[in-house]
């Protein structure tokens, strides 16, 4: 049996539950239910109707996908005090994988019909989360349709990631007072589609726009990049500083609900206002300001890349754009090729902004230094 001493220290380690009370937490303790499964039992099958969410007290529990034509493949194993299948909290979407308990697993269960009758279902944030969960689901069945109907060939799935990317790439540029702006990602042939630029409106009504690169391998760069577009989109809205909405987008990152998966992001990202920038960085992203006589510094990264490190305080700094200056920001690239990215765009004071970002897009694929030669730049310059 179940006490409330030993459940709710085990639901404050799930990352779902983060941030909420002991008094929220025993309210989940009182619906969930304790179930002991016997080694070898599966718990549910990849493709099954999911509609109950599993944390473990004691055992462990191994989660495997079936891939075609090569059996089992192995995603984790859950043991003490952790979890697994949280989006069936969400929606009735398929499973994505198999659990099977590897010895003797005593487990807290808790299902969809006894979690939502502790959520108000009218909540932006309980709407956050159902579309959020609808969009990593239509994502991950249209990636596993797609390799499956193509047999897995890897052509046919980088295509395929190349048109999810395709399709998170803003139509138009903002047009900011005081300020001239170009941004764009360049998609030669046979890039891997990693990278992306989105602009979106803060708390306060300004103007942010992101550069994003995924690192991770186990899933198409596309949908970790729509996962951290849709959690910078949202939680940009309740966020007036980049510190605070950088910090909850990696927290969002660790908690995706992709199991077996931890989705690694390099983001930087701007704020435009209309006295001042702001800048926030996780990972490699550079940005470098470039002064009206061509010198140019760097600004330094606020941390590791998103979806690393749990809890990490992220931070921000304020940038005073003089007349004429600029600042460019770009993909994950060398120190060198950077430098040299500012060093073009110093000496294209007088040329339109949409001009620069096209001929850094040629250096940059020319030097061989991005992933396939494909790359993001976003222009700011401080209107004359």
């Amino acid at each position: 049996m179940k006490s409330l001493d030993e459940t709710v220290p085990l639901l404050r380690k799930v990352p779902l539950f983060e941030g909420l009370s002991d008094e929220d937490l025993e309210r989940l303790a009182d619906v969930s239910v304790d179930y002991t499964a016997e080694t070898g039992e599966t718990l549910f099958d990849e493709g099954e109707e999911g509609d109950r969410f599993f944390v473990v007290m004691e055992g462990a529990v191994e989660l495997s996908r079936r891939r075609s034509g090569e059996g089992k493949e192995k995603l984790a194993v859950r043991r003490a005090g952790e979890a697994f299948g949280e989006m069936a909290l969400l929606n009735d979407a398929p499973r994505s994988a198999t659990a099977q308990a590897v010895e003797s697993t005593r487990l807290l269960v808790l299902d969809r019909n006894g979690f939502q009758t502790l959520l108000d279902p009218d909540s932006p944030a309980f709407r956050m989360l159902i579309s959020l969960a609808k969009a990593l689901r239509a994502l991950d069945v249209r990636f596993t349709a797609r390799a499956a109907n193509e047999g897995g060939d890897p052509e046919a799935l980088r295509r395929f990631n190349r048109a999810l990317q395709q399709g998170l790439l803003p139509r138009n540029v903002p047009t900011l007072p005081g300020y001239q702006l170009a941004a764009g990602t360049s998609r030669p042939e046979g890039a891997p589609g990693t990278t992306i630029w989105d602009a979106f409106r803060t708390a306060d009504g300004a103007t942010a726009v992101a550069v994003t690169r995924a690192k991770d391998e186990g899933l198409p760069p596309a949908h970790t990049l729509s996962v951290t577009r849709a959690l910078l989109r949202t939680l940009g809205k309740e966020e007036q500083g980049l510190a605070a909405l950088i910090g909850r987008v990696n927290e969002g990152l660790l908690d995706s609900g992709v199991e077996g998966v931890a989705p690694v992001v390099d983001c930087g990202i701007l704020k435009i206002g209309p006295e001042r920038l702001e800048w926030a960085a996780a990972g490699e992203v550079p940005a470098m300001l470039v002064d009206s006589d061509g010198t140019s510094s760097r600004l330094a990264s606020g941390g590791p890349s998103l979806g690393t490190l749990p809890g990490f305080r992220y931070g921000s700094r304020s940038v005073e754009l003089a007349q004429d200056a600029a600042l460019l920001v770009l993909s994950p690239t060398s120190e060198g090729l950077a430098k040299g990215a500012a060093d073009l765009a110093g000496s294209m004071r007088d040329r339109p902004p949409a001009e620069v970002v096209a001929a850094l897009h040629g250096a940059m694929e020319r030097a061989g230094k991005t992933p396939g030669g494909e790359a993001t730049a976003v222009f700011v310059r401080a209107a004359p």
